[in-house]
Formats: structure tokens, C-alpha cells, sequence
């Protein structure tokens, strides 16, 4: 996603301003700990899957980060949460609001991969 459209999503979807959605974003671009952190992680995760593995990029990334920092969320209930990627952005994000919990609901890999082979999809 590019930069211009990110922020246009974001600012017409919580009301922040552009300033307000650049210093969230660059909150976690600049968080070196936390891109360790899912570099040393993915490298792992690479070793037992292969190289494809789902995945969300940084730009998606980047916009739950905002979105959990500006709404400051009670609840967020994640669905299909793959390698995690999208749950340690969202986790970041309240861990800095101090504030808010999150729900994360999976099918376990086995049954995704049975699913697939049954049915094609």
C-alpha cells in the first residue's frame, strides 16, 4: 500500500490526523527490538515450512499498528492467524496503549491443509 493511500485509509477511517497517523507509523518503523524480534522469528519459521508461509508485509502491518494506537481498542478479535505477524503488530500496539486485549481464533494447520486437499480450496 502506498504511503499517500495508507494514510488516507487511516485518517478517513479513526479521524487522526496525518501527523497524528505519521507518528504511529513511525513508532514501529523505527522499533528495532520489535523487527528483531520477527526476523529472528520468521527465520525459524522458515526452517520447518519452506519459504512460502503466510504471511501480512510491514505495510499491513503498519496499519493495524495505527489503527490499534489511534482507536486504543478494549477488544480485538483476530480470525486466521497464520504465522502470527498480524497478532505481533496488534500486540505492540496495546502493549504501548497500555490497554486492551486481544483474541486471536485459529484452525489448526492440519485441518486447513485437510481442508484444502478435499475440497481444492
Amino acid at each position: 500500500m502506498e504511503k499517500e493511500t495508507m494514510q488516507d485509509f487511516l485518517e478517513s477511517l479513526t479521524g487522526a490526523s496525518v501527523r497524528e497517523i505519521e507518528e504511529y507509523a513511525s513508532e514501529i518503523t523505527s522499533n528495532r527490538e520489535f523487527h528483531s524480534h520477527l526476523e529472528e522469528n520468521l527465520n525459524k519459521r522458515s526452517r520447518y515450512c519452506g519459504s512460502w508461509y503466510p504471511s501480512i508485509g510491514t505495510g499491513l502491518g503498519t496499519v493495524l499498528y495505527v489503527l490499534c494506537r489511534q482507536l486504543k481498542p478494549y477488544v480485538v478479535v483476530e480470525t486466521g492467524v497464520a504465522g502470527g505477524m498480524s497478532s505481533s503488530y496488534i500486540l505492540c500496539a496495546l502493549e504501548e496503549n497500555k490497554y486492551g486485549r486481544l483474541y486471536s481464533i485459529d484452525v489448526p494447520w492440519e485441518e486447513t491443509f485437510l481442508f484444502e486437499t478435499l475440497f481444492g480450496v
